[in-house]
Parts: structure tokens; sequence; C-alpha cells
């Protein structure tokens, strides 16, 4: 945890997060050397989308939604992610270690895993999510109960990828 920038959010009677600290997200992002980009915002106004950039290349691209209490929860979502690069400079790690800081209690991330062959291949083999090269990250960051969404909305929602929430 980033010491001074976490502050206390409060919860509504329902007991949802009030909302994702992007704050807190974009500070840890930016102290590992990842370059974030806002990008045009979307109609929705609690979302954000940007462009991670590392080393003047394309990370990945990351959509914040920061909750609608006391209906909606919070999320994060990586996507479109350059693999090679996020493997080889350990940012697959810094993302899921910077998405569980700005999370609240029972906030979902969502990872894409297209291009991770490791996790990919992992997954047609039947290795349960956790098991598997990107859901040990995921783990490891304090993320609890993954699930597969292989086939998000009928690829409505973008290509498949790791669902985790905070606990």
């Amino acid at each position: 945890m980033v010491a001074g920038i976490k502050r206390v959010l409060g919860h509504s009677f329902v007991g949802c997060p009030v909302l994702v600290n992007v704050d807190i997200l974009l500070e840890l992002l930016r102290g590992s050397r990842v370059r974030v980009v806002e990008l045009r915002k979307p109609r929705i106004r609690e979302m954000f989308n940007y462009e991670l950039l590392f080393g003047g290349k394309h990370l990945a691209f990351m959509r914040v939604f920061k909750g609608r209490p006391p209906y909606y929860r919070g999320w994060i979502e990586f996507y479109t992610i350059n693999w090679e690069d996020a493997i080889r400079h350990g940012l697959d790690r810094v993302l899921a270690r910077a998405a569980y800081e700005a999370l609240e209690r029972n906030e979902t991330i969502f990872f894409e895993y297209v291009g991770d062959n490791d996790t990919l291949k992992s997954l047609e083999r039947g290795v349960r999510p956790e098991e598997t090269r990107l859901g040990r990250i995921l783990v490891e960051a304090g993320f609890k109960g993954l699930v597969d969404m292989y086939y998000p909305e009928g690829f409505m929602e973008g290509g498949p990828k790791l669902r985790g929430y905070k606990g």
C-alpha cells in the first residue's frame, strides 16, 4: 500500500463500496514506470479509459468503473495487453497489485488473457483458473474466486478474461 494515498471510503446502507480509488491506481502505476494516458471519456460518468505505456510502447488498455452506490460495485479491466513486455518486465504483477490496492472489498478485476499463451493453453487443458500463470499472479496479489470468462457475453464484452474479486 502506498502510504498517505489511500483514503477511507464510506459504504452505503447495503454494503456496496462507494468507489474504486482511481488516485491510488494511477499513483501506483506511475510509480512503476508505467505511463498512464487518459483516453476519451465514455458516456458513463463513473467510467474512465486509459492507455498504459511502458518504454514508450503500448502495454495495455485499462477501463475503470468507479461504481454507482448502492446499485453497482466498481471494477477494473485490463485488455489488449502486450504480453511479451508485460511478462518480460513483470508488469502483469504490477497491474494486478495496483488494481488490488485500488479496489474496495468485493469489487472486481477483469484481466484479458488473449496473447498469454501459457494461461490459454493451461485453461484449454482444464487447469483451474487460479492454477494458471496469470491466475497465480492474481491470487498472489490477493484476488479470490477466479473464473474463466472464455465467452464474455458472446464476445460483446471483449475477449476471454479471468475475473476475480478482492476478498
